[in-house]
């Protein structure tokens, strides 16, 4: 018998530890949140050197009709690319409206040398619906080729919506204050 108690015990005390544990798990979130993919995605997008479709674009647009990829091929490395974060609606939204690729990062004909200093996020809303609305703001750093910084700011907006136990963009859109950055850059 008293082997049998001895067993029930540690079934109940395991019992009790399962139980607390699962309920520790609940009230943490283990998954990221919204404002982690968002800021991933900042980040992804600020920073396309080494993309795939960033090869494609230097080769179309800069081979004066001779390169080895097509405009759909540029299309379809783009939908690899950045498609894999956003929602059809977000994607097919920037690609219409130019907000993506960030083409300044990824032109070979300036001199200058662009490098994330900070992302910032402030939530907007949270919708009926489960998005999340931010406002985001872009600390860059501009390296002129003779070594002078500026610093300089870009601004936009970004929904993400919840889709399989992740995020995704269902919105991105730059505010006007982005052609700054055109300015500095090309001395418009």
């Amino acid at each position: 018998m008293n082997k049998k108690k001895k067993t029930t015990t540690i079934f109940i005390v395991s019992s009790i530890l399962i139980i607390v544990l699962t309920l520790i798990a609940l009230m943490t979130n283990f998954t990221k949140d919204s404002k982690y993919y968002a800021q991933e995605f900042l980040k992804f997008v600020t920073d396309p050197e080494d993309l795939e479709s960033t090869i494609y674009f230097r080769d179309v647009f800069h081979s004066e009709g001779r390169g080895q990829y097509s405009i759909k091929e540029y299309g379809d490395s783009m939908k690899r690319d950045y498609g894999v974060f956003m929602t059809d609606k977000a994607f097919d939204g920037s690609i219409s409206n130019r907000f993506l690729p960030w083409d300044i990062l990824i032109r070979e004909d300036i001199d200058h040398k662009v490098e994330v200093e900070s992302i910032d996020l402030k939530k907007i809303s949270d919708y009926k619906d489960g998005r999340v609305h931010y406002a985001y703001s872009i600390s860059l750093k501009v390296q002129s080729s003779n070594g002078e910084n500026e610093a300089i700011i870009v601004s936009g907006d970004i929904v993400m919506i919840e889709v399989n136990n992740g995020w995704l963009v269902d919105a991105f859109r730059w505010n006007p204050d982005y052609q700054n950055l055109y300015k500095l850059l090309f001395d418009i």
